[in-house]
Order: structure tokens, then C-alpha cells, then sequence
């Protein structure tokens, strides 16, 4: 049983991914994913539309949550690194409530909390698309 439960997991958050980067690519963006055999990369998806560059990481919140624990330490070092060395935005798009919503890393860092509900997630993400209906928002891309 336990085994079932990660492979749909898995898949969850393959699909997911997938539904992320046609998003970017249906917004103008060259997308990049990053095979998910690749064990430590600290990104699913790099998006880039001219100067403008995105590194995310996708992770689906099936309990209405995002506990700060599932940032991996890797994530935390090339974050930083982006951050401090770029102007990319690097974050996670979270898909709560059947919208998938970018957080940057900032953001969620700079709340003093060990796990994000949704209210804190709404409040300081930015929703790109409807998850249910594929209703993509041009107007709200990163």
C-alpha cells in the first residue's frame, strides 16, 4: 500500500510539472525540465522570456499546506545563490485548491513559520493557472 501511495504521488507531481511547463510555454517562455532521474537538482522547471528568468521548484499540497521541511538543502543553497547572484526569481509553485500559485523563496523564508497554510500562501504568492480547467492567467505570469 505504501509503495501505490508514492507512485501516485509521483505521478501527481509529474503531472504537475508537466501542466507547469506548458503554462510558461504557452506564455512566451523557453522551459527547461529538469529530468526527475537527476537525483539533488534543486529546480523542476527553468523558464526564460528575455531577460526574464524563473527557477522552481513544483511541489503539489494535497493537505492544504506547504511544510517549510520539504525545501531540501540543496534548494536553500541555489535559491540563496540565485537571489544574491541574479535577477531570476526562484521559488515554488505550489498547486493548492486546484491553482497552481508561485511563492518566491524570499517570501516563504521571510515568514516565520514552520509550515505555510493557505491563506498564507494566497497572500503572498501570485496564482498562474487554474488547475481543473487549464485556465491560464496571461496576466498574472511571474
Amino acid at each position: 500500500m505504501q509503495m501505490n501511495k508514492k507512485i501516485d504521488n509521483r505521478k501527481m507531481g509529474d503531472d504537475f510539472e508537466k501542466e507547469t511547463a506548458l503554462y510558461f510555454e504557452k506564455n512566451n517562455y523557453w522551459v527547461y525540465r529538469f529530468p526527475n532521474k537527476i537525483c539533488g537538482q534543486p529546480f523542476d522547471i527553468l523558464a526564460i522570456n528575455g531577460s526574464k528568468i524563473i527557477a522552481a521548484d513544483c511541489k503539489v499540497c494535497s493537505v492544504g499546506r506547504f511544510d517549510k521541511n520539504r525545501i531540501e538543502s540543496n534548494q536553500h543553497t541555489a535559491m540563496d545563490t540565485i537571489l544574491r547572484k541574479t535577477n531570476a526569481e526562484a521559488g515554488f509553485i505550489l498547486k493548492l485548491e486546484n491553482k497552481a500559485i508561485f511563492i518566491s523563496y524570499s517570501d516563504i523564508i521571510s515568514l516565520k513559520k514552520r509550515t505555510l497554510n493557505a491563506k498564507d500562501i494566497m497572500l503572498k504568492g501570485v496564482i498562474l493557472f487554474d488547475t481543473k480547467n487549464n485556465d491560464s492567467r496571461k496576466d498574472n505570469i511571474i
